[in-house]
């Protein structure tokens, strides 16, 4: 399954990506997905909220990467979604 690779994993292919391996995915059972958890979880969210590469689901705690997050998380971190 695509979402339990590591970052590392999904940034195998990208020659130019920066080294995410001391960044953990965690899983969170109750989404049944991998995340980034804590501080710097949360501030990587936020800024990817404030640039907008992420915007918030109404009434849930989901989001949604925009389509300039999309380029972004692909040029930036070699992630791809």
């Amino acid at each position: 399954m695509a979402a339990a690779r590591s970052l590392a994993q999904r940034r195998s292919n990208h020659r130019d990506a920066i080294d995410l391996d001391f960044l953990p995915a965690v899983p969170d059972w109750s989404e049944r997905r991998y995340h980034l958890a804590g501080r710097v979880g949360a501030a990587i969210c936020q800024h990817c909220l404030d640039i907008g590469w992420l915007t918030r689901e109404r009434d849930t705690r989901a989001v949604r990467i925009t389509a300039a997050g999309h380029r972004g998380l692909r040029n930036t971190f070699g992630v791809e979604f």
